[in-house]
């Protein structure tokens, strides 16, 4: 006799477009699913994905049985080497800008034979997870990308954005400060004009004049990301010519804070170029 199916229903805060993009795009997957290498949403497409449990992997192997863009993907879900096989269906369901995703695992009964990491309640538990925290985490935040180029050497950058002393003139949020060696696994810490935290940071990477990230545990001193480290800031610099480079930033956010945080570097990066390219000129003066 086949059990019911696990149904988990979510709100998420994002529009239908951005939900079906985190569902079909590899990319997008990795962040809050799994690491798929080969995916794309059409029907026949066969796809796997490793998972290890109870320190064992399990290859899952599954196929794309229905497709209806932007409001159904529907594939089979079994593991290989071991009986049975399920059908784990997302439908997309838009209200008022927001989505509620419903999502199906039929089948999942068929797995009992494969021990206590393969029940229902196991099946549940982690649906709940996917779907209510990490799904949901992912989809209401935006990615926010820009860039600029500056006619001036990748020292004179990397020294204006990781010199604190000099952060303090780019940022534009008049009297903030920051506080950090810029080793990679220190704090930073973010104090508005009253000496008060407003942010936490960890640097995750720093390649000197190449490569920083920053992942951000949380947005302040009480409010907490539901997975700490999905919060991150990165600044990448490339060398295009002699006495020329183009910085760019990548970095997430709520929805909500799109257009405030898209303003706010749109503002420091025009500041950071003015003065790198400052202090480039003032260099060359005292060498000439």
């Amino acid at each position: 006799m086949r059990e019911e199916a696990i149904v988990v229903e979510q709100k998420i805060n994002a529009p239908r477009e951005r939900v079906w993009k985190a569902l079909t795009e590899r990319e997008e997957m990795r962040h809050w699913y799994f690491d798929i290498t080969r995916f794309w949403p059409e029907l026949g497409c066969d796809f796997q994905f490793n998972e290890i449990k109870g320190g064992k992997k399990y290859i899952h192997l599954c196929r794309i049985i229905d497709v209806q863009e932007k409001r159904k993907l529907a594939y089979t879900w079994k593991y290989e080497g071991f009986p049975g096989e399920s059908v784990v269906t997302f439908e997309l369901i838009p209200e008022d800008g927001q989505t509620t995703v419903r999502l199906t695992h039929r089948g999942v009964e068929t797995f009992a034979r494969m021990g206590a990491n393969f029940s229902r309640e196991r099946f549940e538990k982690e649906w709940n997870r996917i779907i209510k925290e990490s799904l949901t985490d992912f989809a209401e935040r935006n990615m926010i990308c820009k860039s600029v180029t500056i006619n001036a050497d990748t020292p004179f950058v990397w020294l204006v954005i990781t010199q604190t002393d000099l952060i303090r003139h780019w940022i534009p949020k008049k009297g903030t400060l920051v506080e950090t060696d810029w080793e990679e696994n220190s704090e930073v810490l973010w104090r508005d004009s009253q000496g008060s935290v407003i942010a936490r940071g960890i640097v995750t990477v720093n390649h000197p004049e190449h490569y920083l990230k920053i992942h951000f545990p949380c947005y302040d001193e009480t409010s907490c990301a539901l997975n700490p480290g999905e919060d991150y800031q990165i600044f990448i610099l490339t060398g295009i010519s002699m006495n020329q480079c183009m910085l760019e930033v990548e970095c997430n956010t709520f929805t909500e804070y799109s257009s405030q945080l898209d303003s706010y570097w749109s503002l420091a990066l025009k500041k950071i170029k003015q003065m790198s390219e400052s202090m480039a000129k003032e260099a060359l003066m005292v060498i000439s």
